[in-house]
This record gives C-alpha cells, sequence and structure tokens, in this order.
C-alpha cells in the first residue's frame, strides 16, 4: 500500500548552556556559547549519528520575534542521543555582546535540518527556550561603562572599571621576575612597528585603502556603506557592483534608464515637456519617450497589493507581505475582490525555500492559506520559509495569514509557467500524433490525490496515466528531474489504490515499469508529489454535438479539461454493452480520471447509483463509482465513493463522455498500420467539422516484453492500446482475433493483495470468420486476464487517434 512514515527527529529535554570562555583582563569577551541536548526519533528513542542543526537566537518566543544571530552546523556528532555544539566560532558570525546586553530576553530555537531519518527538507524548528544566568556573562564586555563597580576581584576601594585595572596583586599573584618571556616595553612596540613599515597590508577591517586585484569574499556583514574608485560608488551596500544612479552622469539630452542589470545613459532623451501633476504620478523614461505613470498602478496588480509589488521569476505579482488573519474563505474572497486570487499549493511551494526562494523572507515563518484542498473540509497550507506543507479545516473559525497573487498566464492552455519548470523552460514536450502535449519538468509538492487533481485541473492539465509516465519517461532524451520520490498516476490498480511511478534523473533506456524499481501502487489519500500533462494549446470542446438521446439527458460541458459529459445516468447495461454503446455514439465510458475531473466541476445529477468506470483495476474487476445530486468535494476515495464490480453479467448505469480533438491530425502515414506495411483499421464518428477518428493494426505485432510493446508503438507515432480502447475495437470488428493468445493492454491491473505488477491482457475471435467477434463479452478467463510487466511476452496492437486525452 506504500503509505511512508517519516522517522522525525526531535530534542526532548533540552537543556540550554551558555559558557563564556576566560581570556585576559584587556581582551574581548568571546562571543561563543555551548549547547547541549538530547536528540530522539519519533519513538522516543535515543539516535547516533551525524546531523546538520540550525541554531537561531531570537528576542522573543512567539511569531513577532526578530531573528538576532543564525548559524547552522553541517556535522553535529550525536552520540546514543546526546548532542553538544559550540556557537559562535565563525570569526565572520560571531555572538556579538550586544545579542544580550540589548535584549531583555533571548530565546533560543534549534531546527534539525538533515541527517538519519530526518524527514526531506528538514523537521520544522523547535519550541524556542529561553536562555538564562550563564548566557548573559556576555554582559561583562560592558563593564568598561560601568559608573561605580561595587566590587573589583580584591581591589575594595575601586569606584570605576576603569580604576580596577589599577589595582594591586596582593595574594598568590606571578611578580613579572617568575614570567618566562620579558615584558616589552610601549616603546619597544612601536619601534618594531616602526621596522614593518611598508610591509604592512594596505587593505584592513573594512578594505581602508589599497588596490583589490583578485576575486574577493566578504564573509559575515558588510559595514561599509559604500565602495569607491575614483569618486565612483562600485559596490551598493547590498554588494550589487556596477555603475550606480547616484555615480551615473549622462550628457545633455541624456537620460539614465534601467537595463534590467545596471544603470545606463540614453541619448536624445530631451527635457520633458511638461510636469506631472496627476495624483500618484511620476515621471519616467521609457528608452524611447518621457512619459508619466501612476505609481500605485505599474504592475499587475494595478495598486491591489498589500506593500509593493513582488514579481516571482515567472513573472506573477505577489504581495509584499502577508495579510492579516482570515478564514480561508475571507481570504479568497478579499483576493479576488482586489482582481487576484489565492495562490494554488503549486505557486506557494515553488517560491518558498524548498524550491526557488523568490518570495517572503527568514522571519515570517507562518502557513499561509492556498488555494487547493488537501481533503473536503481542509486546505493546504504552507510555510514559504521551507516549503513545508500541511492542511487547515476552512469552516468560519479557522483563521491564517495569506498572500493575494496576480498570475501574468490566463492561457486556457498547458503551455509557459502553467507547467512547472525553471523560469522560461517550464514545459517538457511530449506526446505522439505531433506531440501536441505538454509536461512538467519539475515534480509538484506532495499532495493527496484529491489535491493533486485540483492542482492539475486548475491549469488545463490532468494528472497523466501511467502510460503517459511511461512514453514521456522513454521519449528520447527522457522526461528529466526524475526525484526518486513515489509520484501520482490517474490509474486505479485496486478499489482503494492508484498507481504511483518514480525514476531518477532521465532513465530513457532504463525505465521498465515494473515493481517495485519503477512503480507500486498507494492509498489515494496518501501526500505524494505529482506532474501534470496537458494540451499546449486551446483545443476547444469537441465540435460534434452530443447524442440527443432523451434518456441522457443534456450536455454537461467543462474548460478545464475540455470534456463533454451526459448528465444522466442511463439504464443498468453489463459494461461491453455500455462501451460499445458509448463507441458506436463517437464517446467513451468515462476512465476514473474523467469522473474526477468532471464531478468536481460540477456534473450534475448524479443518482446516488454505482455507474461504471472504464478503469481497470484487477483481471476481473472494473473501477465502479457514486456521487450525489452535484458534489465539489467528491474524491473518488474507497470507500464513500469509488470501489471494484466483477464483469461479466453484472450491469451498472453508465454515462459516456468525449473529448477535445485535433482537427489537423491525419493518422499514421498513408493510412498504414503493422509497422507501415498494412491498410489501418479505422474508425470515423461524428456529425460535426472534425470526427472522432482512430487507426489500428489489424493484425497482432510478435510478441515482445511490456516495455518494448510501448516503445515500439510510440515509435512509430502511435500508443499500446488501453483496455478500453481495445474492447471497442473488438467489438466494432476489428479483425484477426487469435483467440487463444492474449494481447497487451496498458491498464494497470493489480492483484487483490501484494503485488501490483500486472496490466490487462484480452483475447477474442476464437471460432469466428475471420477471428472477428462483435458479441464479445468482457468477462475473466473468456476474453481478459493479466499478465505480468516485469516477465510476461505477449502479442499486441498499436492504436493512434486525433483524441486529445
Amino acid at each position: 500500500m506504500n503509505g511512508k512514515t517519516s522517522m522525525a527527529t526531535r530534542v526532548a529535554g533540552a537543556l540550554f548552556a551558555a559558557v563564556v570562555l576566560t581570556a585576559g583582563a584587556a581582551s574581548a569577551v568571546p562571543g561563543q556559547m555551548t549547547v547541549q541536548g538530547q536528540l530522539l526519533n519519533a519513538a522516543g528513542e535515543p539516535v547516533d549519528g551525524t546531523y546538520s542543526v540550525a541554531f537561531t537566537l531570537y528576542d522573543a518566543s512567539d511569531a513577532s520575534a526578530k531573528v538576532l544571530w543564525t548559524e547552522t552546523q553541517s556535522s553535529v556528532l550525536v552520540a546514543k542521543g546526546l548532542m553538544d555544539a559550540l556557537l559562535g566560532t565563525d570569526l565572520a558570525n560571531p555572538i556579538t555582546p550586544g545579542t544580550f546586553s540589548l535584549n531583555a530576553q533571548v530565546w533560543m530555537g534549534i531546527r534539525i535540518v538533515a541527517g538519519p531519518g530526518v524527514t526531506p527538507g528538514g523537521e520544522a524548528e523547535l519550541p524556542r527556550k529561553p536562555i538564562v544566568s550563564v548566557g548573559f556573562a556576555f554582559e561583562a564586555a560592558h563593564a568598561a561603562s560601568a559608573t561605580a563597580a561595587q566590587t573589583a576581584g580584591s581591589a575594595n576601594t575601586a569606584k570605576t572599571a576603569d580604576a580596577a585595572l589599577d589595582l594591586q596583586c596582593q595574594v598568590g599573584c606571578v611578580s613579572e621576575a617568575e614570567l618566562a618571556f620579558t615584558v616589552a616595553t610601549q616603546g619597544e612596540l612601536d619601534a618594531a612597528v616602526l621596522a614593518l613599515e611598508g610591509k604592512l597590508p594596505l587593505s584592513v577591517d573594512g578594505l581602508a585603502g589599497g588596490t583589490i586585484t583578485s576575486a574577493t569574499t566578504i564573509n559575515g556583514a558588510f559595514a561599509a556603506t559604500s565602495m569607491k574608485q575614483n569618486g565612483n560608488e562600485v559596490c551598493d551596500k547590498s554588494g550589487n557592483c556596477g555603475v550606480t544612479l547616484t555615480s551615473l552622469t549622462c550628457p545633455n539630452n541624456g537620460a539614465p534608464l534601467w537595463s534590467g542589470t545596471e544603470w545606463t545613459c540614453v541619448a536624445g532623451a530631451g527635457a520633458p515637456t511638461q510636469p506631472c501633476t496627476g495624483q500618484y504620478q511620476a515621471l519616467q523614461w521609457d528608452g524611447a519617450n518621457w512619459k508619466c505613470i501612476t505609481v500605485t498602478q505599474t504592475g499587475l496588480s494595478q495598486g491591489n497589493a498589500k506593500g509593493y509589488e513582488q514579481k516571482d521569476d515567472w513573472g506573477y505579482i505577489w504581495d509584499g507581505v502577508e495579510r492579516q488573519l482570515a478564514t480561508w474563505q475571507e481570504a479568497k474572497a478579499s483576493c479576488e475582490g482586489r482582481k487576484g486570487r489565492l495562490p494554488t499549493a503549486t505557486e506557494l511551494w515553488r517560491v518558498s525555500g524548498a524550491q526557488f526562494s523568490n518570495v517572503g523572507n527568514s522571519y515570517e515563518s507562518n502557513y499561509l492559506w492556498a488555494l487547493t484542498p488537501w481533503s473536503p473540509g481542509n486546505k493546504v497550507i504552507i510555510r514559504l520559509t521551507d516549503g513545508n506543507i500541511t492542511n487547515d479545516n476552512d469552516n468560519a473559525s479557522t483563521k491564517r495569514p495569506y498572500r493575494c497573487v496576480w498570475p501574468n498566464n490566463t492561457a486556457a492552455s498547458f503551455t509557459g509557467n502553467h507547467c512547472y519548470g525553471p523560469p522560461g523552460s517550464e514545459c517538457f514536450a511530449t506526446g505522439n500524433e505531433g506531440k501536441r502535449f505538454n509536461f512538467d519538468k519539475f515534480d509538484r509538492p506532495s499532495l493527496p490525490q484529491f489535491g493533486a487533481y485540483f492542482d492539475c485541473n486548475f491549469y488545463h492539465a490532468h494528472v497523466p496515466t501511467e502510460l503517459d509516465y511511461t512514453e514521456a519517461i522513454i521519449q528520447g532524451t527522457g522526461l528529466p528531474n526524475g526525484s526518486g520520490n513515489d509520484i501520482w498516476t490517474s490509474d486505479s490498480a485496486r478499489y482503494d489504490v492508484a498507481m504511483v511511478v518514480r525514476w531518477t534523473g532521465t532513465e530513457p533506456t532504463t525505465f521498465n515499469d515494473v515493481h517495485s524499481a519503477d512503480s507500486t501502487w498507494s492509498d489515494r489519500s496518501n501526500a505524494n508529489r505529482f506532474r501534470c500533462r496537458g494540451v499546449g494549446y486551446e483545443p476547444g470542446l469537441n465540435p460534434n454535438p452530443i447524442p440527443t438521446d432523451i434518456s441522457f439527458g443534456s450536455a454537461f460541458s467543462q474548460t478545464a479539461t475540455y470534456q463533454t459529459t451526459h448528465d444522466k445516468d442511463l439504464g443498468a447495461k453489463t459494461l461491453h454493452e455500455a462501451v460499445t454503446d458509448c463507441f458506436a455514439r463517437g464517446m467513451h465510458v468515462p476512465h476514473s480520471r474523467d469522473w474526477m475531473e468532471n464531478i468536481t466541476a460540477g456534473l450534475t445529477n448524479g443518482s446516488d447509483l454505482y455507474v461504471w468506470t472504464s478503469d481497470w483495476s484487477n483481471y476481473r474487476y472494473v473501477q465502479y463509482t457514486h456521487w450525489k445530486a452535484v458534489n465539489l468535494n467528491y474524491t473518488g476515495y474507497y470507500s464513500t465513493y469509488t470501489s471494484w464490480q466483477d464483469v461479466g453479467t453484472q450491469t451498472q448505469p453508465y454515462r459516456c463522455t468525449m473529448y477535445p480533438l485535433d482537427a489537423n491530425y491525419a493518422g499514421p502515414a498513408g493510412g498504414k498500420c503493422n509497422a507501415g506495411q498494412i491498410d489501418c483499421y479505422a474508425v470515423d464518428r461524428g456529425t460535426g467539422t472534425t470526427h472522432l477518428k482512430v487507426w489500428a493494426d489489424k493484425f497482432d505485432r510478435p510478441a515482445a516484453s511490456y516495455i518494448n510493446a510501448v516503445k515500439n508503438c510510440q515509435g512509430e507515432g502511435g500508443h499500446l492500446a488501453n483496455a478500453r480502447q481495445m474492447f471497442e475495437l473488438i467489438r466494432d470488428g476489428l479483425p484477426n482475433g487469435n483467440g487463444d493468445n492474449y494481447v497487451w493492454t496498458s491498464d494497470a491491473a493489480g492483484g487483490e493483495s501484494g503485488d501490483p505488477n500486472y496490466v490487462a491482457v484480452v483475447k477474442w475471435g476464437k471460432n469466428q470468420a475471420n477471428g472477428v467477434d462483435k458479441n464479445v463479452a468482457i468477462k475473466y478467463p473468456d476474453s481478459m486476464t493479466y499478465g505480468t510487466r516485469a516477465s510476461g511476452s505477449f502479442g499486441y496492437r498499436c492504436v493512434w487517434t486525433n483524441e486529445l486525452w
């Protein structure tokens, strides 16, 4: 079932002991302290190993706290649960005396970043602990400012800390004569310094002068206010080097212009003909003309962003700061009222510290509302500092902060930054029949399958089938950036679980889609990574009018994935009869994925009776599902909505659905199938401007492994047929069924327990003229069973279609 539990670590009973190391009287107090604690796993057992640990000092224990100092140590040794770390050893990042002297309280926060058993991305920060007593020994650094020291060692008469330096030693002191060295006089020190004249470095303690002749790295804070060369500032305080606006001198008729990387002078600008007089207006040179702009309406938010607009690497505009606590519904309405919206889980995650760190800052560690559902009644919440994901109730009493977003991509297609990948190169082109599909280049965040469907549909895409992944991974150089994580597919593999796939990097020659190296299954409520796949242009709805059979009611259409579906159930039939009836109409019995997408989009008239799907989940069982009226919270989870049904003589109600079509696809070259050698078996259905078309091999291809069957069909621009396509074509008249030999399909068909390494295989045509069997029943073992992807060898048939599914 592949449910996964993190071996989360925690620090239990942490003991914070701040120790000030001793030094001579004239030395600064060292900025160091030790921290000790006990590290336990989730079961409360001591752990061993080397861990990466982040230590942070705050001025308060709650979310209002300011970070005073932070340090991450990557090699903290833990033995039998005991942890001991010395903080502040980095001279470029000491713990300064002001950390304690200027703050009424100091709190320590500890976060386990990485190590044996630690959740990827690190654990949440532990509850902060106050640093007491010994830690404030740092205050000793300020003894020089004491106006009246009450005691100073044995000098009872000292009135000031400075006077204490002149105290005479009384008992147990070492005399100068007893020292093993001679104490230098001030005159001797001065002479030594003069002897070194010309040999001392010219640039020390803040680069006071001299010439830098090579690349220079500055560790720690940069205290200088500017760096200048020949009177011009060459680096600003944030470390940006180059000509600055203050040092830029433009000639007459020239104007300063920011090129995106530096300030330059643009000649011929002339002077503005009139000043800007409107409210909130400012003068701006755009490279060709002077113009007045309204400062509050320069970006996508049109002045609605809170704080300054913040643009991420994909061109989306965000609130510059978090908005106040609100319920999910209030947050959603607030953003939409400002002509923006709440961000999806994908959008929050990709700008977080777990990914590209485009939005937020190190001290805003609040969980923010996402638009994406986690489960019915709960929405995704994400923390921008580290991308940690969980969920919270979307009721009227739960309040959280949020940010609004204003997207720059409103296309009704899966293209550009609707895909998830590096900025400007987000999509991986994939698919046969003209490469009309795009795939995400990176994994999206871990969500239950319900949330994964939402995010993919939101961008006009689908959660891919297992075959979609296999074709993309083995295509060309391979689907990139495989993370090795379990990735959702939309294939049910049993009544209660769905298939997941995994690969690392690119694996075009090694991916075989076999358990457990490449695939397994997972409960649909588990949180797994996912990717989306969708059409790279706006295809529009299927142009064929839906059949007007009154028993089907009218049409329900949705533009998320451009499906059109009947909005009422048809009376009960066997599955093979339902498959034939829908295909005769130019439609199909919906897959589990189709039901999920349509019902959550508002499909009407749910009868609460189980209806057929065309998603095989066993050699003899098919998924079936039910919902009532309109149910936007339909998850498809077992057993609330979905189970499986034996196929053969059993009858269930059903509906039909149809997909968008590619008007430009003309099928295999010359209408030839079977590796271009034989005329295809062709189907043409529809009364609209573009018909549903399917082309298929007329003969079984020689027996091959599952992965080779997929590769061979893909190499010819087609697909290995799924079980629904095979039975649609067989009952339509597909010839030359062998009758005794099964052929591969691409439908996951796991066993009742244990091994998800199966796909459905079918046969037909025994003792039938020309191997045609239009009355074949879908029934085990007469026409179907399962084959093992890892070791099976069967014949197969390839199909081509102009459908965009």
